[in-house]
């Protein structure tokens, strides 16, 4: 199955390996859609990385945010699920004060990605109001 995990799981670890070769100290990752999935799931399973954000995520199941090692961003859509009991899954966690979950329940799925219209002035005012939550975000945790 070219979309899990374990199939993924070797081009994260070689992308983790070649920034320790290289000096690489702080290491974040973003995921859209199903991308979201796996960044949640490399913040749980791998070690290097610092930080994680998720946009419009999909296939997030209960558990899956308790286990993550990082400070995660999650922002959804309202075409997603309302994800804050899995989000406050995390308060124990040393990191959860530099955790955040920010909905756009104005925008659809896909709003920040490939689906949006950036021709849309408001589609694209949100999506860049996300851009800046995701860089204030990597700004602080990496």
């Amino acid at each position: 199955n070219a979309g899990s995990w374990e199939t993924n799981e070797p081009s994260y670890q070689k992308v983790l390996d070649y920034f320790k070769q290289n000096n690489v100290e702080s290491v974040g990752a973003i995921g859209f859609c199903w991308g979201g999935k796996m960044v949640i799931t490399a913040l749980s399973k791998l070690k290097g990385l610092k930080g994680g954000a998720i946009v419009h995520p999909a296939l997030i199941e209960a558990g899956d945010m308790a286990k993550v090692n990082a400070p995660l961003m999650v922002l959804p859509s309202k075409d997603e699920p309302d994800f804050t009991a899995e989000f406050d899954s995390m308060k124990d966690k040393a990191f959860f004060s530099q955790c955040l979950m920010e909905r756009f329940d104005d925008m659809f799925h896909g709003f920040c990605g490939a689906r949006g219209d950036w021709s849309n002035s408001e589609q694209a005012k949100r999506a860049n109001d996300a851009i800046k939550l995701l860089v204030e975000f990597f700004n602080k945790v990496l």
